[in-house]
C-alpha cells in the first residue's frame, strides 16, 4: 500500500514537472559596481563581482574579459614587461596574458616569475636570525620544473618581502628591509643597499619591453629608480606615512601620487606637483595611470582625469546590485547603496530623487541601513534610512520623518497618509506592564502606547487594521476586529533565532522569516504555520503561496527555488553556477510582484527575476508553467530537490531522478 501511494504521488508529480523559468538580469539603472583597478603596462583592468573588465582607451568604455577572469581577482599580481601576469600560490600558479586575455592554470605547481617559454623562477626566503635572511632563487626549466640553477644570497635585513619584480632586461629584483637584490640568470646576484631602508612590501612598478620604473616605500620617504636600481632617488618630500597609492608611468620623470583625499602628478626631476583631483574619499588609493591621464574609481563611477578635462567612463561596467527589495500593490520598492528605487509592475527601474531631503539617504552609515518596510503602493510607502523612519507620500515627496527607539525601527513600522505619527515597537525601561510597547511615535518620542508586554520582537499590520506583535516564546498579541484598545493573545510557533525577522503582509496573508526559520499566516495573524531548516530568503504572494530561495555549495544546484502551496513544497527551479548572471552569490532579499507574476532575487552580485504564475493556496496552477522538461537532479516524492547525484543522498528512501534529457526514473536509495 505504501509503495502504491508513493507511486501515485510520483505519477502526479512527474506529470506536473515543467521547465525551470529563465533568469532575467535586471537593469536597475544604478551606477556601476566598481572594485580595484589593476594595471599591466598601459593596460588597465577593473575588478567587479562578475570578473575582470578591460578598459578600451579608444572608446573610453569597458569590456568584459570573461567568467574565467574571476580566478585573477583577490590575489597579488606579478606583472611582467611583456604583458604577462603570474599569480602564485601554494597550491597552484595562474598565468594571464593581458594582451590576448588568455588564462592558464597550473595546479600543484608554484613559481613566481616566467623568464621565457622554457624558464621560470621561484623565490624562497630563509630566516637565519632576526637580522639576517637568505634569499634562494631557483631557476627552473619549463615545463619539467627541473632545477637549472640556484642563486643564494645572504643579506643583513630584518625583513625579506616575498615578491619578485621582473624587469625589462630579464633580471628579477627581490626586496628586503635593508635593500634590493638583483638576480640574473647568467651572473651572480647584486645587492644594492637602500639608505634608510624599506619598511613595507608596498611596491609600485611600470614595466614594458623597453623600461622598468620602480618605486618602493622607504622608512620616511619614497624610493624611486628608473634603471632597475643601478641608481635610485629618495624623495624627502614624499613621506611614506602620508602616501595612499603611487602609480609609476612610462615616463621616467612622472609619477602619480594619492595622499589624503587628493591625486597629484609628481615631476621626478623638479619635484613640482600638480593636483589632478581633490575631495576624493578619505585615504583614497584606487586609481591607475595611462600617459598623462589617471583612471579614478570611486564608489559609483570611473573618471578619466587629465590636466585638461574630466570624463565619466562607466560604459560597459555592470550595475551595482540592490541591497533590499519588497513588493507592494503596484510594483517594487528597493534600496541601493545610498538610494531608494521603485519599479512599477511591468515598468522600468527608477531611482527616486528626493531633492533637498536626499541627504537623509546619502548620510546613512552603511549600505544595509536603507530598508524598505512596506506600504500601500510604490507611491505611498515607508523606508528606513539608518535611524530615520521616512514616509514617502506621494512619491517623490516625503510626508514625514521621525526616529523611533534605536534598534527597534527594523522590527516593524506602519503609518497612513495624513497621520502625524508612526506606529512601531518601542522600549521604555521600568514599566510594570512589560519591557516593550507598540506605540505611536512622533517627535522622536512615544505619544501613545497601545500595547505593553514583555519581549515583543516583531510588529506586523494586515489590511491597514489588524495589528499583530510577535514574541519569541510562542505567544503573540493581536487586535480584536482592529480595535487598538482590545488585544488578545494567540499561540504562535516559538522562534529560536534572536535575529530581527523580515516581514511582509498582503491582504490576510503574512510572512515573517529569519535565516533557518519562517512562519506564515493566511488569516491576518490569527493562526500560524512554520518551517525550520534550510530556509534562507522567502516571499509571499497575495494568494498565500510562499516562495523560498536558497543557495548551496554544489555548483550544479547553486540556486534552488521552491514554492509552498496546498501544504506541499515543490521545486520550481534549480540553477547551476553557470546559469547565474555572476560567479559569486550571497543572497540579500527576494520579493514577488503579483501583478507581473515574477519573482525577484537580489544578491551581493546581481538582481534577476523569473516568471512564476500562482493561483491560490488551495489550487496551485501547474498548467500555467512552461511546458518542457524539469531541471535534472534527484527529488523526494513530494517534489523537493535533494541532490544532484545518488552519491549525495544522505538517507535511504524512495526518490526519483530526472536526467539531463528529462527522463524520469524511480530509484530506491539503500
Amino acid at each position: 500500500m505504501r509503495y502504491c501511494t508513493a507511486l501515485l504521488a510520483l505519477a502526479l508529480l512527474v506529470g506536473s514537472l515543467r521547465a525551470q523559468p529563465q533568469l532575467r538580469l535586471e537593469q536597475t539603472g544604478l551606477p556601476p559596481a566598481v572594485g580595484s583597478l589593476l594595471q599591466v603596462g598601459d593596460m588597465v583592468f577593473q575588478t567587479t563581482y562578475r570578473g575582470l573588465y578591460a578598459f578600451e582607451n579608444e572608446t573610453r568604455s569597458w569590456r568584459f574579459v570573461g567568467k574565467a577572469s574571476t580566478s585573477l581577482i583577490g590575489s597579488a599580481w606579478t606583472v611582467h614587461p611583456n604583458g604577462f601576469v603570474v599569480i602564485p600560490s601554494d597550491v597552484r600558479t595562474i598565468e594571464f596574458d593581458a594582451k590576448s586575455e588568455s588564462i592558464t592554470v597550473h595546479d600543484g605547481i608554484r613559481f613566481d616569475a616566467r623568464l621565457s617559454d622554457t624558464l621560470v623562477a621561484r623565490l624562497d626566503v630563509d630566516h637565519l636570525s632576526p637580522t639576517a635572511k637568505r634569499l634562494r632563487l631557483a631557476w627552473l626549466r619549463w615545463p619539467s620544473m627541473d632545477t637549472a640553477r640556484v642563486d643564494v644570497q645572504e643579506i643583513d635585513a630584518e625583513q625579506a618581502y616575498n615578491f619578485i619584480i621582473p624587469c625589462f632586461d630579464g633580471s628579477l629584483i627581490a626586496v628586503t628591509s635593508s635593500g634590493v637584490c638583483r638576480f640574473h640568470y647568467d651572473r651572480a646576484p647584486v645587492v644594492t643597499p637602500i639608505s634608510g631602508g624599506i619598511n613595507s612590501d608596498r611596491h609600485y612598478v611600470y614595466s614594458d619591453v623597453d623600461r622598468t620604473h620602480i618605486a618602493l616605500t622607504g622608512r620616511n620617504h619614497l624610493v624611486y629608480s628608473a634603471d632597475v636600481f643601478d641608481n635610485y632617488v629618495p624623495f624627502a618630500t614624499l613621506h611614506s606615512d602620508s602616501i595612499n597609492q603611487v602609480r609609476v608611468s612610462a615616463s621616467p620623470y612622472t609619477m602619480f601620487v594619492a595622499h589624503g583625499r587628493t591625486v597629484e602628478r609628481f615631476d621626478v626631476l623638479s619635484g613640482n606637483r600638480m593636483i589632478l583631483r581633490q575631495n576624493l574619499p578619505s585615504r583614497f588609493r584606487n586609481f591607475a595611470a595611462q600617459g598623462d591621464t589617471v583612471v579614478i574609481s570611486i564608489i559609483d563611477s570611473v573618471l578619466l582625469v587629465s590636466p585638461e578635462q574630466t570624463i565619466l567612463a562607466n560604459e560597459g561596467l555592470p550595475v551595482r546590485p540592490l541591497a533590499r527589495i519588497t513588493s507592494l500593490s503596484n510594483g517594487l520598492v528597493a534600496a541601493g547603496a545610498a538610494e531608494v528605487l521603485v519599479k512599477p509592475s511591468a515598468g522600468e527601474w527608477e531611482t527616486i530623487r528626493f531633492g533637498s531631503e536626499e541627504s537623509v539617504f546619502r548620510n546613512t552609515p552603511q549600505h544595509s541601513s536603507i530598508i524598505p518596510m512596506g506600504g500601500k503602493s510604490i507611491d505611498d510607502f515607508v523606508v528606513l534610512a539608518g535611524d530615520a523612519v521616512v514616509h514617502v507620500n506621494p512619491r517623490p515627496l516625503i510626508e514625514k520623518i521621525d526616529y523611533g527607539y534605536p534598534g527597534y525601527n527594523f522590527r516593524g513600522v506602519h503609518t497612513k497618509a495624513g497621520l502625524s505619527y508612526f506606529t512601531m515597537l518601542y522600549a521604555v525601561d521600568g514599566l510594570a506592564c512589560g519591557t516593550n510597547q507598540v506605540s505611536w511615535v512622533s517627535g522622536n518620542s512615544p505619544i501613545r502606547t497601545i500595547l505593553c508586554k514583555d519581549d515583543l520582537r516583531t510588529f506586523m499590520v494586515f489590511n491597514d487594521s489588524d495589528y499583530v506583535a510577535l514574541t519569541r516564546e510562542g505567544i503573540a498579541w493581536r487586535t480584536v476586529n482592529g480595535d487598538l484598545d482590545n488585544w488578545t493573545s494567540i499561540t504562535t510557533p516559538e522562534i529560536a533565532s534572536v535575529n530581527i525577522m523580515r516581514t511582509s503582509t498582503k491582504g490576510n496573508n503574512g510572512l515573517a522569516s529569519v535565516y533557518g526559520f519562517m512562519m506564515w499566516t493566511h488569516d491576518a495573524g490569527q493562526t500560524w504555520s512554520h518551517e525550520e531548516g534550510d530556509v534562507q530568503y522567502s516571499a509571499i504572494t497575495t494568494n498565500g503561496d510562499v516562495f523560498t530561495v536558497r543557495t548551496s555549495d554544489n555548483q550544479d544546484s547553486a540556486l534552488v527555488i521552491e514554492v509552498r502551496a496546498n501544504n506541499l513544497t515543490t521545486v520550481m527551479a534549480v540553477y547551476s553556477l553557470d546559469d547565474l548572471p555572476g560567479p559569486t552569490m550571497e543572497l540579500r532579499d527576494v520579493a514577488y510582484d503579483d501583478t507581473e507574476q515574477r519573482l525577484y532575487i537580489t544578491t551581493n552580485s546581481w538582481t534577476a527575476s523569473i516568471p512564476i504564475v500562482t493561483s491560490s493556496v488551495h489550487t496551485y496552477n501547474q498548467q500555467a508553467m512552461p511546458s518542457t522538461l524539469f531541471p535534472h537532479g534527484l527529488y523526494d516524492v513530494f517534489g523537493r530537490y535533494v541532490a544532484q547525484d545518488e552519491q549525495s543522498i544522505a538517507s535511504a528512501g524512495l526518490y526519483f531522478r530526472v536526467d539531463s534529457s528529462g527522463v524520469t526514473r524511480l530509484i530506491i536509495a539503500r
